[in-house]
């Protein structure tokens, strides 16, 4: 599925490479949870990459971290979100999608990150 997915948006839009001026893919913006098929580990699995010409434009892979998505009674108190533990805890729990896309030579990009919704 993430395959025809990103091969039909690919053509649709002229994808470049790595410092080609073009835009280039960036197929996955993961949120907090840690379930393979929901972070880079399970598209990279099962062959996002494969077909070389979605290797050639995919530069990057992304990750979310909404700390406090959704607790309804949480008392949220100022500094919460950008203290050393919640930004220790963001980090350790992408560890996993870290070394997988690090391992197929792209960039990670933890993105909107430290958010709390209600």
């Amino acid at each position: 599925m993430w395959s025809e997915y990103s091969i039909a948006v690919s053509k649709g839009i002229e994808f470049g490479s790595l410092n080609s001026g073009r835009p280039t893919l960036s197929p996955g913006a993961f949120t907090t949870t840690i379930a393979p098929e929901w972070s880079p580990v399970g598209p990279l699995q099962l062959g996002i990459l494969d077909n070389p010409e979605i290797r050639e434009t995919t530069t990057r892979f992304s990750e979310h971290a909404y700390s406090g998505a959704f607790i309804l009674n949480r008392d949220i108190q100022p500094g919460d979100l950008m203290n050393k533990i919640n930004i220790r805890n963001n980090l350790t729990t992408k560890t996993t999608g870290m070394r997988a896309v690090r391992s197929e030579g792209l960039e990670y990009v933890l993105a909107e990150t430290n958010s709390y919704a209600k």
